[in-house]
């Protein structure tokens, strides 16, 4: 618990000492590497091993909040990003383009046999198709798609029968 935090009771209370969070990282750390709740408790001096359990889920419950706070800046960022780059793709979308062949804008007949200058359609379509795939980055960065999962065996076994006959098996 953070310094100046009220308790259950409404009183204020303070957080957990350093030497408290640095016991709670060794347990964490040790935990990690396969320790038992028993033999943390023991090498650490805590007073059983159910204190030992506190201590780590205290630890990994304030490590998924560090986490959690980072990702979601990281989340935000991305979010700006994106959407800045979206701005300026619709502003590219509601411009004219106009065809340019070798350094000369191309007309056409309007039908009144008057040319006008021939629009170009291609920047607006690549525009619309960047649009699609910052959308879709936008939904990936907000969690909109759902993890994937593969399932792979490798656990598999091959057996291979071979058959040898008698005077095969006096050359082998």
């Amino acid at each position: 618990m953070a310094a100046s935090e009220r308790g259950p009771l409404g009183k204020r209370t303070r957080g957990p000492s350093p030497k408290t969070l640095e016991r709670r990282q060794q347990a964490l750390d040790m935990r990690a590497k396969g320790y038992t709740f028993r033999r943390i408790a023991q090498e650490l001096g805590y007073h059983d091993d159910a204190h030992a359990y506190n201590d780590c889920k205290e630890a990994l419950d304030e490590y998924r909040k560090r986490m959690d706070t980072s990702v979601e800046s990281v989340v935000a960022e991305a979010d700006v990003r994106l959407r800045d780059a979206l701005e300026k793709i619709n502003e590219i979308i509601e411009k004219r383009h106009l065809m340019v062949s070798h350094g000369q804008v191309v007309h056409h007949d309007n039908g009144d046999g008057e040319y006008v200058p021939l629009e170009d359609s291609g920047p607006v379509v690549a525009a619309i198709d960047r649009v699609i795939k910052l959308q879709q980055e936008l939904l990936k960065v907000h969690g909109a798609y759902p993890a994937t999962k593969q399932e792979v065996d490798v656990n598999s076994v091959v057996q291979y029968v071979i058959k040898i006959d008698g005077p095969e098996l006096e050359e082998l």
